[in-house]
């Protein structure tokens, strides 16, 4: 509860101050994200989105009635974000999907802003530098922006607007344009991360690996304490924004993963038979560290917990995304075993994959942390996540299912590997 209130009280003060002045105020509430509610890292850029988009039409409607829309300023900075918002997007999810690295680039662009924006700042009464920029340089500019805030989650304006003021631009010209900026392309944006997210909307297959899943964004944006299916929602915005719309209804904080060898993923894990306040809190956790691992699916004793309990966030051979807990599973097996075989990763086992055969479906039985019955159906990648996940909490990895000289080889090569996720 008190998250939902302090989340509520900073979204409602940020926009009253900013959206004034042509600002949605997502970028300020990177902050409160990462250090007051803990939300894992690369679920910022959809939040940011989503904020973006329901912080704005009020300021807007006003803007709009006075006519200060239709400028051409708005029309340039349109042409340039728009085409990079979705730049942006392709390379968030395919080229910096980690926290590590979205974290650097979004430093290397706004660290370089934030010194210029501060020295302006402390030599007040200078003239601007020259004229204003030209129409090519703004769509230029708006461009390299859109690209920034694709990556990022921000429509562009709380960077474009302090720029262009900077170089002589009215206040009055530049936040109705900028704003607007912001809300179109943060439309667009949650659109195309929707559409890179789900397997049926880009067609092509899934990547079908038991945890890592390359060129995955794997952020808990469905409720990860509910353990339901959450289909495409068909290819509108509007479809997309209800995907991310659907957040965390407790913040979790991500832990460390286990790496092999530890003792704990050697040995089968003890049954849950305490359904407390405790338990909610482990199951949280564990999204937030599978989030912040790009993951698909982790076991308890991954983040070092002797408990059978595993977390899921995994497509099926539809498309389908599953997300869902699973408290003391019992894996069911189809009558005929025959295998599938395909190549796998690892959590534990960083920076290498191997062939593991797998029957292609299987479902697990179980309870939820309210110790309610639960079942889950797997096909395709779910169905191997399923698998992977009850081997984990039997003490068993996928390289152990591997020749012994394979499994050698990975291992060595493995431990040269940095770890994944949040690190101590």
């Amino acid at each position: 509860m008190i998250e939902v209130v302090v989340g509520f009280v900073a979204g409602l003060v940020i926009a009253v101050l900013t959206t004034p002045v042509g600002v949605s105020g997502a970028v300020f509430l990177l902050p409160v994200q990462l250090s007051v509610l803990a939300v894992p890292n690369p679920a910022v850029t959809p939040t940011n989105l989503l904020f973006n988009v329901v912080s704005g039409p009020g300021a807007l409607l006003r803007y709009g009635r006075r006519g200060a829309l239709a400028g051409p300023l708005t029309r340039l900075l349109l042409w340039g974000t728009l085409p990079g918002v979705v730049a942006g997007a392709l390379i968030r999810v395919y080229a910096v999907p980690g926290p590590r690295a979205f974290r650097l680039i979004v430093a290397a662009f706004l660290l370089p802003l934030g010194v210029w924006l501060c020295l302006r700042t402390v030599r007040p009464g200078r003239a601007p530098a020259g004229p204003p920029p030209a129409p090519r340089t703004v769509t230029l500019l708006s461009l390299a922006v859109g690209v920034v805030g694709g990556i990022y989650g921000i429509g562009g304006g709380s960077i474009l607007g302090p720029i262009l003021v900077g170089r002589g631009m009215p206040v009055a010209v530049v936040g109705p344009a900028a704003l607007a900026s912001t809300f179109v392309t943060s439309i667009v944006g949650a659109d195309r991360r929707g559409a890179l997210r789900h397997p049926r909307r880009v067609e092509r297959p899934a990547a079908r690996s038991a945890e890592p899943l390359p060129a995955r964004l794997a952020e808990p944006l469905s409720g990860p304490l509910g353990g339901t299916a959450d289909g495409p929602l068909g290819g509108t915005a509007v479809g997309a924004l209800r995907r991310i719309a659907g957040v965390q209804t407790r913040a979790g904080n991500p832990r460390p993963i286990t790496r092999y060898g530890n003792p704990v993923l050697h040995r089968r894990c003890a049954e849950v038979t305490v359904f407390d306040d405790d338990l909610e809190r482990l199951i949280a956790d564990m999204f937030a560290s599978m989030a912040a691992a790009d993951g698909v699916g982790l076991a308890a004793n991954q983040i070092g917990v002797d408990a059978r309990i595993f977390v899921v966030d995994c497509p099926d051979a539809t498309g389908t995304r599953i997300v869902a807990h699973v408290v003391n599973p019992v894996l069911h097996l189809p009558e005929d075993r025959g295998l599938d075989v395909d190549n796998e990763g690892c959590l534990s086992v960083p920076g290498v994959r191997a062939d593991v055969g797998r029957p292609a479906t299987s479902y697990v039985t179980g309870v939820d942390m309210h110790n309610n019955p639960v079942r889950i159906d797997g096909t395709g990648l779910l169905a191997r996540c399923l698998q992977h996940e009850t081997d984990h909490l039997d003490g068993m990895l996928y390289v152990d299912r591997l020749p012994a000289k394979q499994r050698k080889k990975l291992l060595k090569e493995s431990a040269e590997a940095p770890p994944v996720g949040v690190t101590e």
